[in-house]
């Protein structure tokens, strides 16, 4: 026998999915709307729309993009300026370094 959904018939699943489409964790939904971590992460892998799931990969995925350029940022600092000019324009640009530190 099948593992079914408990989540699919939540009477707050609209605002599950709501929450999962902005990029909240498994762990914060499941204490909000009192399920487990495990139920959202079933939910979230076996039935979620495809829509759905690309809506929060692009949300999670910007965020981890964030992160790296403010981690970049901080590492920077602790270069020589004419090589962190370069790398921060880079940063910020989103491109590759250039000039003569390339």
């Amino acid at each position: 026998m099948s593992r079914g959904c408990s989540l699919c018939h939540h009477p707050e699943i609209e605002e599950i999915r709501r929450e999962l489409g902005e990029g909240k964790t498994y762990g914060r939904i499941a204490r909000r709307y009192f399920c487990t971590r495990e139920q959202v992460r079933y939910f979230a892998e076996h039935c979620m729309s495809e829509e759905l799931k690309n809506q929060r990969f692009k949300v999670l995925r910007r965020r981890a993009e964030d992160q790296i350029v403010r981690a970049g940022r901080r590492i920077v600092k602790n270069l020589p300026p004419a090589l962190s000019e370069d790398l921060l324009e880079a940063l910020e640009g989103g491109g590759k370094p250039h000039g003569p530190h390339t």
